[in-house]
């Protein structure tokens, strides 16, 4: 069934993912490369472990501090949304360029 209506949306089975995420207006960047010495992601098994992502805006970090203090609740939001985008990106890249192949988000 759910080929039957992807196929009549004219979607391809292997863009899904990719295909919601232009639909919602979501532009992944390619993957950045580790700010220090530590690797993005390792795969142990079928499992990706990816290391935490900051909000960097053009290499920089661009919002310090406390929510509520420092930091308004907007920009908060913002920054979630672009570390958000860098762990999709960084799985994008562990998968080999194709979310299709995630099955489950554990944690």
């Amino acid at each position: 069934m759910v080929e039957h209506q992807v196929a009549r949306k004219g979607l391809t089975m292997t863009n899904i993912i990719e295909n919601k995420l232009q639909e919602l207006n979501i532009t992944l960047e390619e993957a950045s490369k580790p700010a220090g010495s530590y690797v993005p992601y390792v795969i142990s098994n079928n499992l990706v472990f990816i290391s935490g992502q900051l909000p960097f805006i053009d290499g920089l970090i661009t919002v310090k501090g406390k929510v509520g203090e420092e930091v308004s609740e907007n920009d908060a939001v913002l920054m979630a949304e672009i570390c958000a985008k860098a762990l999709l990106s960084q799985l994008k890249s562990a998968c080999g360029g194709n979310l299709d192949k995630v099955k489950r988000v554990v944690n």
